[in-house]
């Protein structure tokens, strides 16, 4: 299996956060990894740049685009719990929980700060495809 893109992590950390309890970012990590099955040479394989583990690098993300749309709060360094706003939107499923549904909050729009400006019958298929790209990994392909 490959490991999953950032987004595709939304739904099994809003679910390890949905008993309202705080948890480290190993467990949350951990809890992402058994959920999609992931290999130990899955869960070990490096980014290009050798620095972290794309499992890593992509739980990290996923977690942060959840935080700057206000579903979660870190109330301590790697610590991070679930918001009244994030209990309200696992209520319709966490599945349903993607960049898209992130959209809507103002917060989450300052950060993104990706404006439509093409339209959609012109992009090319090469765009979307770096959408599914954290920012890390857009840097690190440019740099190829």
């Amino acid at each position: 299996m490959a490991i999953p893109k950032y987004f595709e992590f939304f739904p099994p950390i809003m679910e390890v956060l949905s008993d309202g309890k705080i948890h480290h970012f190993k467990e949350v990590r951990d809890y992402c990894a058994k959920y999609y099955s992931l290999t130990d040479e899955e869960q070990q394989e490096m980014l290009p740049s050798g620095n972290r583990s794309c499992v890593n690098d992509r739980v990290g993300w996923a977690k942060t685009y959840l935080k700057k749309a206000g579903l979660l709060v870190s109330p301590a360094r790697s610590n991070y719990q679930i918001t009244e706003l994030g209990k309200d939107a696992i209520k319709k499923g966490v599945n349903h929980i993607t960049v898209d549904f992130l959209k809507q909050f103002e917060s989450f729009q300052q950060f993104y700060g990706r404006k439509e400006t093409v339209p959609s019958s012109e992009k090319s298929n090469e765009v979307s495809v770096d959408l599914e790209q954290n920012p890390q990994e857009q840097m690190e392909s440019s740099m190829r």
